[in-house]
């Protein structure tokens, strides 16, 4: 995703290099900090590990924030029918209450459901999250 803001470049003649970056790099961060955590209020929870396991990372110019399980996007985007064996869903069965046979079945016969909870968050957050890097941006450099 690319943000584009207009006028920028006339700000940035204004404060000295090395200063900016600093500060651009520090923004960056809390800017995925508070994303990560409004990821993982928005997570679905069943045993915590998918919504813990979120992480923050920088790397050259960016910040990525990613889920360290492989299964989160299943869970995120559902899945097609499809055979699995009872082994593999027997303690999610198990939690929940149910036969594993017949959780397989389901699944076989018609799909897991989408739960899409990160176009919610970018869409109900971003706004908050660019004021947010503003005024720490303005805090920060307030020899501008």
């Amino acid at each position: 995703m690319k943000i584009r803001i207009e006028g920028f470049h006339k700000f940035i003649k204004k404060v000295d290099p090395a200063r900016f970056a600093e500060v651009k790099n520090k923004a960056l961060f809390v800017w995925a900090e508070i994303l990560k955590w409004k990821l993982q209020e928005a997570t679905p929870v069943d045993t915590w590990i998918l919504r813990q396991s979120y992480k923050v990372e920088k790397k050259n110019n960016a910040v990525i924030v990613y889920n360290t399980k492989k299964y989160w996007l299943y869970i995120h985007d559902g899945t097609k029918p499809h055979w699995t064996s009872a082994k593999n869903v027997s303690k999610w069965a198990q939690r929940h209450g149910v036969n594993p046979y017949a959780v397989v079945r389901a699944i076989a016969r018609k799909w897991t459901k989408w739960k899409k909870w990160i176009p919610k968050v970018l869409n109900k957050y971003w706004k908050t999250i660019l004021d947010k890097i503003e005024k720490f941006i303005s805090k920060n450099l307030n020899d501008v």
